[in-house]
């Protein structure tokens, strides 16, 4: 179910973010400059609907540069932590770039300094409730996502077994691709077919992500594989 609404829920995911950002601003200039943070900002530019308007657009952008709108592209609030430590200085640098663009010295600085900490803030603790969330779903086996390994020697098998030994994760392997079936004969996943049978398994199969396991020697194949998988509209992920 949540599969078929991923489009809507993304949606929904941005407007969250665009209100929050319009919500810290506006929280932030009462704080800072009390009931009349609008008089205040009037005199500085003078549609102040605009401000907020641009500034939430513009933080859902720096959020989609730095892919944190990817069903399930990090595994960890750590490396989500990360990702959106560099949209917020992102941010930041376009917002000051634009103030000395636009000749704004009168911009109280100290609130700049205060607000782009606490939009991180907000928009983390907003990704942990959220992971929270999912996270109690997938462990109820609802919302799985389904793994296609390409690559079934040991590091394809070691990564396989260590997904689906976190149920919390909601990944489930569908099987390998192998140029070698011998591979997969002990493993308690299915071989379906070659490296060069990528499209096939991906048209045929419900496949969302692409985890490619291949040995070194194998490295070649690489970049076509993950070029073919991410047309296909898959995460691709290199353990």
């Amino acid at each position: 179910m949540i599969r078929r609404h991923a489009s809507t829920l993304r949606a929904l995911l941005m407007l969250t973010d665009g209100l929050l950002a319009a919500v810290v601003l506006v929280g932030l200039s009462w704080v800072r400059f009390g009931e009349d943070w609008a008089v205040w900002w009037r005199e500085i530019i003078p549609n102040p609907d605009a401000l907020l308007l641009v500034y939430a657009v513009g933080w859902v952008v720096a959020l989609a540069l730095n892919g944190l709108y990817r069903p399930r592209a990090r595994w960890s609030i750590r490396s989500e932590a990360w990702d959106l430590l560099r949209a917020t200085v992102l941010m930041a640098v376009a917002t000051f770039a634009v103030l000395f663009w636009f000749k704004l010295p009168d911009v109280s600085r100290l609130f700049l300094i205060i607000l782009f900490p606490a939009q991180y803030i907000v928009t983390l603790v907003t990704r942990a409730i959220l992971r929270l969330a999912f996270r109690e779903l997938r462990a109820r086996g609802k919302n799985a996502r389904y793994v296609l390994v390409v690559g079934a020697g040991a590091r394809g098998q070691a990564f396989a077994a260590t997904i689906e030994g976190h149920r919390d994760l909601g990944l489930q392997v569908v099987g390998f691709l192998d140029d070698d079936p011998t591979y997969a004969e002990d493993a308690s996943w299915p071989w379906l077919g070659k490296l060069g049978d990528l499209e096939t398994v991906m048209a045929s199969r419900i496949i969302d992500e692409v985890a490619i396991c291949l040995p070194f020697s194998q490295w070649g194949y690489l970049d076509g594989i993950a070029y073919a998988a991410e047309e296909a509209g898959k995460i691709v992920r290199v353990p």
